[in-house]
């Protein structure tokens, strides 16, 4: 009867590799798919360059349907949106279209990009963006809107910033370690807030570093004109 030999006196383990013929490296068997012709046998290509393969044949695929469908259509389109015959230069790229070209031609998208939305889509996505984000609802929204009078609870101004030419509403304004909203700023307070990135400690340096203008201090008795402007409002 064989005598079973230790773990440790075995020595190292040696792990069996083979050489992928695409990529001409050497790598381990669990690189490689088994083959079910061959039992016991791996294939020769690793999964990576077979994956490669697979994406290279699929592009080639779609390109060859890509030229067919332009050849088919010449060298018009007629848009999906105004339903003109125009030349295919009107159309922009699209990855996922059958052509490779959008269905509609680029004055279309253009306007109905600018094309400002109605009342109703424009509350039922800003209702879905603060529930999904900040959980609350339009009427929290409303009230807090109501309880600042309108405007932005750091600076006290309405909102000037516009959106397809439509005022914007108030940043919803919250904790990012709670996630707790706080409150409705406009869109340069919220910015701020979010660059000073809710620390308090850099807000109460730059209020000193506002307040002291150190610059001052390290000028010279006999001063440029060009300063005079900074030391009036120093004074002031």
């Amino acid at each position: 009867m064989a005598r079973l030999i230790p773990r440790r006196q075995r020595g190292p383990l040696v792990t069996a590799t083979q050489i992928c013929i695409t990529c001409l490296d050497a790598q381990p068997l669990t690189a490689f798919k088994r083959s079910d012709a061959r039992p016991g046998k791996y294939l020769r290509q690793c999964y990576a360059c077979r994956k490669r393969k697979r994406r290279e044949k699929s592009r080639q695929r779609l390109a060859r349907r890509r030229d067919e469908a332009r050849a088919a259509l010449g060298n018009t389109q007629v848009c999906g949106s105004c339903s003109i015959e125009k030349l295919l230069s009107e159309f922009t790229p699209h990855a996922t279209s059958r052509t490779g070209l959008s269905k509609k031609c680029r004055k279309c998208i253009s306007r109905d990009a600018t094309k400002v939305r109605p009342p109703s889509d424009v509350r039922r996505i800003r209702r879905d963006n603060h529930f999904r984000q900040y959980g609350i609802d339009v009427a929290i929204y409303d009230s807090l809107f109501r309880a600042q009078g309108g405007r932005c609870a750091s600076c006290r101004r309405e909102e000037t910033r516009r959106i397809r030419g439509r005022i914007s509403n108030l940043c919803v304004d919250h904790d990012h370690d709670t996630g707790d909203v706080r409150g409705l700023l406009c869109s340069r307070c919220n910015v701020a807030v979010g660059l000073l990135r809710d620390d308090v400690a850099l807000v109460s340096s730059l209020l000193a570093y506002l307040c002291g203008s150190p610059a001052l201090q390290m000028l010279p008795a006999e001063m440029p004109e060009a300063c005079a402007p900074l030391l009036e409002m120093e004074r002031a």
